[in-house]
């Protein structure tokens, strides 16, 4: 039965045709996106999410998968599923449709399209609000973070709702950029891209967005300058490309696993040692001495964002609040990616989460894809920040794509160490 079905999937109008659906998917999810980046509220954006999965679906019916891939998929939708009874958050079930989805797709081909559909969709934005036809050019910006008062500021956000969010797009597309076209790029790119983020701090005072966009631009140039000196190295079944830098390249790698673990464990000391900032700051009794604590030096950075988890009723998004099984109740919108995280699917799931990107960072540090995992480590080092990439949204989660590209080749790679 299962060979008839693949002789069918194998044919070429149902490959295009499982392509085509994909496409449609992709775009009309980075059109979800810009819309939701726009000041325009969205009427019929879970119906498009639904138009959406089912495409998905489609390209998933239409695709060729082998056994253990199949077992992996209804594993995973398994979740999904019971993520979505507990929660009523379907989207771990659209992203395990969309990363299976992802097979026999060239995966830096979606990407591009994700960028320039998405830059457009933001140049569009900016224009209409520039032009003063549709959104704000500048907003108010709150400090809540403050110990005395609210300190406001008058900033850009260029349509995009807050400043922090029109930096955050420039982030993401910049660093997008820098990855898929990292074998064009010259020095002045990477200069000029450092200068317009540096420019673009000045109109929007976005520290996070700054920060994270001019470390990305020294990791990709490093990376780059380190990787970039390759020869052919020739196996018994096909030639390999290895770096002559072998060994530095290996421990950015390295560098960068580590990285990445570090991330979760402080952004589960942020949470567990919220209720700290909360009583240093409402009920210090022992003096400014408690003002040197790391946790207040840590808020202090992060502009007010681990007291913002004690400012609702319940504590939303402390490990207080934290359930091994994701709760219906758990909808509180905060910064802290990781954090949202744990709040939105429960321990386990998030914890699932976690586990199955940390095997992918350990699968392309393997397969010396450096590149990427400098790529996944900034992602990371900015979700322990920033929420941008724990949404409910795909195409602005490009985790998913790298992890669509290599699911097939981790269970491959698992098999080859069985054998």
């Amino acid at each position: 039965m299962l060979k008839k079905i693949q002789l069918f999937q194998d044919k070429e109008s149902i490959k295009k045709t499982a392509s085509l659906f994909f496409y449609l998917a992709l775009i009309t999810e980075v059109l979800i996106v810009v819309i939701d980046k726009s000041a325009y509220i969205n009427p019929v954006e879970g119906r498009l999410f639904q138009i959406t999965f089912c495409f998905f679906f489609l390209k998933v019916i239409l695709t060729r998968y082998e056994k253990n891939e199949y077992a992996c998929i209804f594993i995973f939708c398994a979740l999904g599923l019971i993520v979505d009874r507990l929660s009523d958050r379907n989207e771990i079930l659209r992203f395990i449709i969309f990363i299976a989805a992802c097979k026999d797709i060239d995966i830096k081909r979606a990407l591009k399209l994700v960028l320039w559909l998405t830059a457009a969709g933001c140049a569009v934005i900016i224009l209409l609000s520039v032009s003063g036809i549709y959104g704000a050019v500048r907003v108010i910006k709150e400090y809540p973070g403050e110990y005395v008062g609210e300190i406001t500021k008058n900033l850009y956000s260029f349509g995009m709702g807050n400043a922090n969010s029109f930096h955050c797009m420039f982030f993401s597309l910049t660093l997008l950029f820098m990855y898929l076209y990292e074998d064009r790029l010259k020095w002045y790119v990477y200069a000029a891209i450092f200068v317009m983020n540096a420019g673009l701090y000045f109109l929007t005072d976005s520290k996070t967005g700054t920060a994270l966009t001019a470390l990305s631009v020294m990791a990709m140039g490093i990376i780059k300058r380190t990787g970039n000196n390759l020869e052919m190295l020739k196996s018994d079944t096909e030639p390999v490309m290895r770096s002559r830098n072998n060994k530095q390249v290996k421990a950015i790698g390295r560098v960068c696993l580590a990285i990445n673990a570090a991330c979760v464990i402080i952004s589960v000391w942020f949470a567990a040692a919220a209720w700290r900032v909360h009583y240093l700051i409402w009920f210090n009794q022992s003096g400014d001495k408690d003002d040197h604590h790391p946790i207040i030096f840590a808020n202090k950075i992060l502009t007010g964002r681990i007291r913002t988890l004690t400012g609702t009723n319940n504590w939303d998004g402390t490990v207080q609040s934290w359930r091994w099984l994701p709760v219906k109740t758990h909808t509180q919108y905060f910064d802290l990616g990781y954090v949202r995280l744990f709040y939105w699917y429960g321990i386990i799931a998030a914890s699932i989460i976690i586990a199955v990107f940390g095997v992918l960072l350990v699968y392309i540090y393997r397969n010396e894809m450096y590149m990427e995992i400098v790529f996944i480590t900034i992602i990371c080092l900015y979700t322990v920040v920033e929420a941008h990439f724990v949404s409910v949204y795909i195409g602005r989660n490009y985790l998913l794509f790298i992890l669509g590209g290599a699911w097939t080749g981790m269970l491959s790679a698992k098999r080859q160490l069985k054998a």
